[in-house]
């Protein structure tokens, strides 16, 4: 089978689709598939190159809020060349799709999340959340050869929201399977790094500071547990921070806000690390949380959990449906049932946490589930 797949981003550009797409893409490769990539140069190579089988091409595409604009005459060659292409939201989709209909090659979308009305919760410019919402419909909306989800949260968005009658595919996204391992080749640790004595306990977010991350959610709620309760109470606890620069201006708004908050002394931001280093630090954090206002699939909250972290977590999308292990869980935006959830945890610890049934989300599976879905296309 020859399978192209055209994304907006791809390795060495870091992020959660980035990681799916190559998770794909090896995976077809070691079913003995032969792969293509069409993507943008974002991640800083242009050009043809070969990475693990696969052969990547790096265009220069226009960007546009985050997204590539793509040049139609870059696609044509690649698309003709498959038996079957895979592309994702937003702005490479509809020519990608315009062209596979027009070379008669099936065409596959997999949709991340379906926001609708909550564009405005995370872009709080009314023009601009308007303009994403009728941009993510026109997407999401158009026929495909068959449509992809990474969640059953992600599958009712779109079902509810667009009110449509499409049959939908799930295929979870996986976690490594050798996330210790991995962890084990870092020599870095996670009290080293903030500066933070053994007495103190570490409550850990990494990742993008986005506008959908609720990193201000998070933050409201340390200086709410502040303010209600004294400094006294967050005596040995220190809140880590791994955070990206981008968006830089939404991290810098973050600093600025730690500041106007007094909260230097307990919240502390380093930059990104390497991936080992993220997952040792990760093992060695007494505690995770992701305070996602949206989340199609959530591979921090998976990671943490595949690690056996103890995780705090938001009930946006798909968190409650991909969480196990020791969880507790607050309502979506609620700054103050967040902070009584952080009190919970500095009074007693492990004993404010649920325990979940073990779940299972292993490359193994994610790429068996597509192989179906694309022999299923081919077949028709």
């Amino acid at each position: 089978m020859k399978i192209c797949y055209v994304v907006g981003h791809f390795y060495p550009h870091v992020g959660g689709v980035e990681k799916l797409f190559l998770d794909y893409a090896t995976g077809m490769v070691e079913k003995g598939n032969q792969v293509r990539v069409v993507t943008s140069n974002s991640g800083g190579i242009t050009g043809k190159k070969e990475y693990k089988g696969i052969e990547v091409y790096y265009y220069s595409w226009p960007i546009m809020f985050g997204h590539p604009i793509v040049k139609k005459e870059d696609l044509i060659t690649h698309i003709e060349w498959a038996d079957l292409v895979h592309t994702t939201t937003f702005t490479v989709a509809p020519p990608v799709r315009n062209i596979c209909y027009k070379k008669s090659k099936p065409v596959i979308i997999t949709i991340h999340e379906v926001l609708g009305n909550k564009w405005h919760w995370i872009e709080k410019n009314p023009i601009k959340a308007c303009i994403f919402r009728l941009c993510e419909t026109y997407v999401c909306s158009q026929r495909y050869s068959a449509k992809c989800v990474d969640s059953e949260a992600t599958k009712n968005d779109y079902l509810n929201y667009l009110n449509n009658k499409d049959i939908i595919f799930k295929v979870y996204c996986s976690i490594d399977d050798n996330l210790s391992k991995i962890a084990s080749e870092s020599a870095i640790h996670l009290r080293e790094l903030f500066q933070v004595n053994n007495k103190s306990r570490c409550f850990l977010y990494y990742g993008r500071p986005g506008q959908s991350k609720g990193i201000f959610v998070y933050l409201n709620a340390i200086h709410r547990l502040k303010e209600k309760y004294s400094e006294a109470i967050l005596e040995n606890v220190t809140f880590c921070f791994l955070m990206s620069d981008d968006p830089l201006k939404e991290k810098k708004r973050f600093l600025k806000q730690v500041r106007k908050f007094s909260l230097e002394k307990f919240i502390k931001v380093m930059k990104s690390v390497k991936r080992e280093e993220l997952l040792k630090c990760i093992q060695e954090a007494d505690y995770i949380v992701v305070p996602s206002i949206t989340e199609g699939f959530g591979f921090s909250a998976a990671e943490a959990c595949a690690l056996g972290r103890p995780l705090i977590h938001s009930n946006a999308g798909s968190l409650p449906e991909i969480a196990y292990g020791k969880v507790l869980s607050f309502q979506n935006q609620n700054v103050d049932d967040l902070a009584d959830c952080l009190y919970k945890v500095i009074i007693d610890g492990e004993k404010a946490f649920q325990d979940v049934p073990k779940k299972s989300f292993t490359k193994k599976e994610m790429i068996e589930s597509l192989s179906k879905i694309y022999c299923q296309l081919l077949n028709d």
